[in-house]
């Protein structure tokens, strides 16, 4: 087993079931939407960047998410026998 994904994993794990961090995902997000709704429809630029903002967001739950599964497979896989 490599420790240090099983680890990465179980940090990752504790992350993401954070009562906090979970609030302030939320309230980013709803700050970023209501950004959006109060953005004028020809302002490509704002609405860019705010699209890109809620990527990189998605992206780093995307990335614990991924921490974590790996963690789960490292740990059921079968060890070698050799």
């Amino acid at each position: 087993m490599n420790e240090e994904i099983i680890e990465r994993g179980r940090i990752a794990k504790s992350i993401a079931e954070n009562t906090e961090f979970k609030k302030l995902l939320e309230e980013i997000k709803m700050d970023l939407f209501y950004q959006f709704s109060q953005t004028g429809v020809m302002d490509d630029e704002k609405k860019e960047e705010l699209h890109l903002t809620m990527a990189g967001l998605n992206l780093m739950i995307k990335r614990i998410n991924t921490y974590i599964g790996l963690a789960k497979f490292e740990q059921h896989k079968p060890t070698s026998t050799e």
